[in-house]
């Protein structure tokens, strides 16, 4: 039973039947509860929990066309019904929400997921920045230091200090005071917008230290429940541990390809065929993020943070599940890989929806699940199915789309090349860390001239590359961008971009391209484009008396119906 709407109010349940239009606002909102804080090591309640708990779930590249042609495959019955078949009974499922910038990645959906706005107001507009000629993480805080095991140590750590947009989390401490936040992700950018500038506990995953970590931005040391949680022991277990499949046969009448796929990536020998083991691999804290084990102890991490506060205490959990994105990078969507940690997060959810049960009451939880940005599928694969035609199996929401690999370092040989070609040896372009590019100081105070001419040679160099689409120049782009309804190139580009940071041109890539992740160069896929396959994710919200039931909402949704979800879940 389908029920299409413009706005997320439309599907709530006192208001939503088939074929309806109404239009009612939420209704029986939680209460708010007032508590005591505090920072006890061991759980404190003995009784089921009363405070209300919602979740705020992003799983990284878990893009809508994916969603659209895998969720109805999982188990839907059973002992092994999974967590994805609960929410689409429990729920409502927007199959097509729509990003509203060009630049699809990480640090930038999870800020535009957890502000409602896009990059050009929140000015969150790459996952990393040129910074004293070195790309850095965007969200890297000189100001900060690394919270590890051990306590504060030496190395610079992150904030969220580079968000200039209002946080969902902000509004909600601002809001209720009283709420426990909670942010968990193997990524910075995943851990910190979620949780906002005072959460009581943020974590991310150090892959050098293989600990999980935190910044002097929100605490000064780790709770001590962190270590028997996800304490570098742990890890160091977890390491040790092979990923084999799950379901085989279910993996195999799937997937598209075989277990060896040409274009899969080999990261750091951690191997292309099952079994992959981290161990194994010459740097094993590193593989140990494209393994499946790395849901679960981050829901084992957003358990445990509510069996660690009062059990009267409204809590809000974001949590960022980031193993997706490892696998999907080093082998493809289509990959035995990708099938089995779809087969595995399935299954996880199902038994952390239990364990909410367990704690909370089945109507006592809520939660809203999207992504930051889609996937693009192996160009070796595409091309494969595109050589079989119609007899091939692919689905008809699937891309099609095939191109290739753009290499940042060669398209850096390419501009300083046409740079010296109109202006001599020197120091010309910085660098590009996509999709910016970054004139070098001593080119920004070349006399205008001379700069038009480097500036017309590298533009026109780099427009010759084969899957580069438009180069941008950021400082043309109008203050005011069109509305999000506007899908055009240029909007979508106008707003990835925020005056101050970032670099001088945008680079937009055609349709099929990607920038190679530079992990195994030559392998693997990604994502970061305007192609809707990158921009469509999927929305998917539970919450017991307050959003209908099984419903399903074809229509095309901005991305900022995830604020809003979350918004009326907190009585924001």
């Amino acid at each position: 039973m389908n029920c299409r709407i413009a706005s997320v109010a439309l599907f709530l349940l006192s208001a939503c039947a088939e074929n309806s239009t109404a239009t009612a606002p939420p209704s029986s909102p939680p209460p708010k509860v007032a508590i005591a804080v505090t920072n006890q090591a061991q759980p404190i309640q003995s009784t089921r929990r009363t405070g209300p708990v919602t979740v705020a779930l992003v799983i990284d590249q878990f893009a809508a066309w994916v969603a659209r042609e895998r969720l109805a495959l999982l188990p839907e019955a059973g002992a092994q019904a999974g967590g994805f078949a609960r929410l689409r009974a429990e729920g409502t499922w927007y199959t097509d929400v729509r990003f509203a910038h060009a630049i699809t990645e990480t640090a930038v959906g999870h800020a535009s997921l957890h502000t409602g706005k896009a990059p050009h107001e929140h000015g969150i507009v790459a996952n990393e920045v040129l910074v004293a000629g070195a790309s850095r993480g965007i969200l890297v805080d000189s100001n900060t230091r690394s919270v590890t095991a051990a306590g504060v140590s030496v190395e610079i750590g992150s904030s969220a200090n580079a968000v200039q947009s209002e946080l969902v989390a902000d509004r909600l401490k601002a809001a209720h005071p009283e709420t426990r936040i909670y942010a968990f992700s193997l990524k910075d950018r995943g851990a910190i917008v979620g949780g906002g500038h005072h959460p009581d506990l943020t974590l991310w995953y150090d892959s050098k230290l293989g600990q999980f970590v935190t910044s002097t931005a929100f605490a000064n040391a780790l709770p001590s429940w962190v270590a028997t949680t996800a304490g570098p022991s742990i890890v160091e277990q977890k390491v040790d541990v092979p990923w084999s499949l799950l379901d085989a046969p279910w993996v195999r009448e799937h997937s598209l390809t075989q277990d060896e796929q040409a274009g899969e990536s080999d990261y750091l020998g951690y191997g292309t065929v099952f079994p992959h083991r981290a161990r194994a691999a010459q740097q094993p804290f590193a593989a140990l993020r494209a393994h499946p084990i790395t849901d679960r102890l981050l829901l084992d991490l957003a358990l445990q943070a509510l069996d660690h506060c009062p059990r009267e205490s409204p809590v809000f959990l974001a949590v960022s599940l980031s193993a997706n994105d490892y696998i999907g990078h080093l082998f493809g969507p289509d990959s035995y890989e990708a099938w089995d940690e779809l087969r595995r997060l399935d299954a996880s959810l199902a038994e952390f929806f239990t364990a909410l049960d367990r704690r909370q009451g089945a109507d006592h939880w809520s939660l809203v699940l999207s992504a930051d940005h889609g996937v693009l599928p192996l160009p070796e694969v595409n091309r494969q199915l595109a050589s079989l035609g119609a007899a091939n199996r692919a689905s008809s929401v699937r891309p099609k789309e095939f191109g290739g690999r753009i290499l940042t370092p060669e398209l850096v040989k390419i501009a300083r090349r046409a740079a010296e070609q109109v202006l001599g040896k020197g120091d010309w372009v910085a660098n590009i860390v996509d999709p910016y590019l970054y004139w070098s100081e001593t080119a920004r105070h070349l006399p205008r001239p001379r700069f038009e001419g480097l500036r017309r040679g590298v533009v026109d160099a780099l427009s010759k590359v084969t899957g580069v689409s438009r180069l941008f120049d950021v400082s043309t782009l109008p203050a005011d961008c069109p509305p999000y309804q506007d899908e055009s190139l240029a909007a979508l580009v106008c707003r990835s971009v925020h005056k101050g940071v970032g670099g001088d041109y945008f680079i937009a890539l055609s349709p099929g391209y990607f920038f190679d992740t530079l992990y195994v160069p030559g392998y693997g896929t990604s994502h970061g484009t305007a192609a809707i396959y990158d921009r469509s994710v999927p929305v998917l919200v539970r919450a017991p008396g307050k959003i209908a039931t099984a419903q399903v909402v074809d229509t095309p949704q901005s991305f900022t119906v995830y604020s809003q979800l979350l918004g009326q879940l907190l009585e924001l």
